[in-house]
């Protein structure tokens, strides 16, 4: 099968789960199926990249402070990313003038205006690490699956087919997403963990 590359590909194969043969072009259409899809399709795909830190979908950035503005127990406050997809696919925050291998403590939170988010911490100068949103293009094959199955659950909330059969997709949605993570996280190579400090002062 060809690779998946757009969200009509991802849609047909979620209604192929809840039993509909009709496929679509475009989530654009004026059809039922079309219309379901497109209803639930950013909610499916954000529950996903929100899930993990998936390293496909993980970008760094320098933050801008903000001058003026305040958070009650935090040093400092920057702007978060506008890519940023939620205050959930914030994963940590790195200082490159500050060697640490524990986690920086931030939070992100509402900006003054409403209209995004800031990111608060004691570092002056911050990189944020953070999941994005992606084309499905950029996707692995595993995190499909795991999109497919979860926006499938939701079609089955939404078109004509028998009740019970979201409840019997959900467990199937859990296990694709779980697949995916141990995927992900077994292809990661990383620095081996520090010695603790009494076995470092031995040294």
């Amino acid at each position: 099968m060809p690779a998946v590359t757009t969200d009509a590909q991802v849609a047909n194969q979620a209604l192929g789960y809840v039993g509909h043969r009709a496929t679509i072009n475009s989530l654009l259409e004026d059809s039922e199926q079309a219309i379901a899809a497109s209803i639930h399709f950013a909610t499916a795909k954000a529950r996903v990249l929100e899930a993990f830190p998936w390293r496909w979908a993980t970008k760094r950035q320098a933050l801008a402070q903000l001058s003026g503005v305040t958070r009650d127990g935090w040093a400092y406050v920057h702007a978060a990313p506008a890519d940023l997809l939620s205050v959930n696919s914030a994963r940590k925050i790195e200082d490159g003038a500050r060697q640490s291998t524990d986690p920086l403590p931030f939070t992100v939170e509402l900006n003054d205006s409403g209209s995004g988010f800031v990111v608060a911490s004691d570092v002056p100068t911050p990189t944020l690490v953070y999941t994005r949103d992606v084309p499905v293009a950029l996707w692995p094959a595993h995190a499909i699956d795991a999109l497919v199955a979860e926006l499938a659950v939701r079609l089955a909330l939404t078109l004509p087919v028998k009740p019970e059969l979201a409840v019997r997709l959900q467990p199937l949605a859990e296990l694709r997403l779980r697949q995916a993570m141990a995927v992900t996280a077994n292809g990661e190579v990383r620095d081996p963990e520090p010695d603790p400090p009494a076995i470092r002062a031995r040294k």
